[in-house]
């Protein structure tokens, strides 16, 4: 049984007098040792409990030092265990074989005491860091699926919620007619974040499951015009409320493309909202699509803050916004635009923007012709 809180040194010899010396060295410093008395031992040893450092002799019958090295750094459970390679030998091209073998140091015969020490003493010492940082990773990894399910839990009982809301809110809204102006223009804020809130959700639901790849797409053969107009349909009073003209541009024939139509709606959606949010009053938003023989491109257009060079690529980054004095920003979640770029590629296509700091930017997205 191994002893508690002393470091477990594992010593491979086919020389019974190397062993008791060895022996003799390092238990005197606190070390516990356990030998082998050749390779097939040793692995039989590493099979059922992990030192904390071998100290491997090279020349052995059978399996020498060189195969056995080779064996503990194969094996994910051993690959980061120290192994020190014991030799009589001084050639240079039988430490160039050690080294291509995994090990981690030499130690000559005959041993001197004090280089022994020292190279044992060094290399406990990186394995003692190598595995505290295994720990805290283990941990951190432990807390990341607890944090994971805890937000799970949070979220499905917001979207429970909001649907309640929802039903309840689009009821009172069909009545509007009835209201006064103000209490109108509070019911279209209302329903505007309403919106937003149940996009953000979705978003974060959805998120979740293409990067655990736990999402499935539902390809169809879709009308784009219908997917164009009902987009700038579902935004137009948040656009007209905000002051911004919302148009489609090009031509408005009958095109059809395989695609999630629901996942592709949600990406017009939230390109749309996105380019609302930063388009000053009085603003222009142009949305287009059109299918070439290498697929569909959409596009929507507008005349806001646009984006600074640096942050062409950042904005596609979960929980990312760009920030300074010279970014003139409304705060976002970080999360449209992310769900934007991996439904594109989910697709196998691509989303960029071009952007001129201060007089707009344009999201492009591209899906092939053979997308699946």
């Amino acid at each position: 049984m191994r002893q508690e809180n002393k470091p477990q040194i594992l010593c491979v010899d086919d020389e019974k007098r190397n062993l008791k010396l060895l022996n003799a060295l390092l238990a005197p410093q606190g070390y516990e040792v356990i030998s082998a008395e050749n390779g097939e031992a040793a692995l039989e040893c590493l099979s059922s409990s992990l030192p904390d450092l071998v100290l491997l002799d090279v020349m052995m019958p059978k399996l020498d030092g060189y195969e056995v090295c080779k064996k503990i750094k194969s094996t994910k459970e051993t690959q980061f265990l120290p192994v020190v390679m014991v030799t009589a030998l001084r050639e240079e091209e039988e430490r160039i074989k050690g080294i291509e073998a995994g090990c981690d140091d030499f130690i000559s015969k005959p041993f001197d005491k004090h280089e022994l020490l020292a190279r044992v003493k060094s290399l406990l010492r990186i394995k003692l860091m190598h595995d505290e940082l295994k720990n805290g990773y283990v941990k951190l990894n432990e807390l990341q699926v607890l944090k994971d399910n805890l937000v799970g839990l949070i979220v499905h009982d917001i979207n429970n919620l909001l649907m309640i809301t929802s039903i309840n809110f689009r009821r009172a809204f069909m009545n509007r007619g009835n209201f006064p102006e103000d209490i109108k223009k509070s019911l279209t804020i209302a329903e505007m974040h309403l919106d937003e809130l149940a996009a953000l959700v979705s978003d974060f639901v959805d998120i979740g499951k293409i990067e655990e790849g736990k999402i499935s797409l539902n390809m169809e053969d879709t009308d784009i015009d219908a997917l164009l107009s009902n987009a700038i349909e579902k935004m137009s009073s948040v656009a007209q409320y905000n002051g911004i003209d919302l148009k489609r541009i090009g031509s408005d024939k009958r095109l059809h493309f395989t695609l999630d139509r629901g996942l592709i709606l949600r990406i017009m959606n939230n390109l749309v909202l996105n380019a609302v949010k930063f388009t000053p009053r009085g603003g222009l938003i142009e949305v287009s699509a059109d299918i070439s023989e290498n697929g569909l491109c959409f596009f929507v257009k507008d005349t806001g803050a646009g984006i600074p060079p640096e942050y062409k690529e950042k904005v596609f980054e979960k929980f990312s916004q760009a920030e300074g004095e010279q970014v003139n920003f409304k705060k976002g979640k970080g999360l449209g635009l992310t769900f934007c770029k991996l439904v594109v590629e989910a697709h196998g296509g691509k989303i960029w923007v071009e952007s001129e700091f201060s007089k707009g930017s344009t999201f492009y997205v591209t899906l092939p012709a053979n997308s699946k």
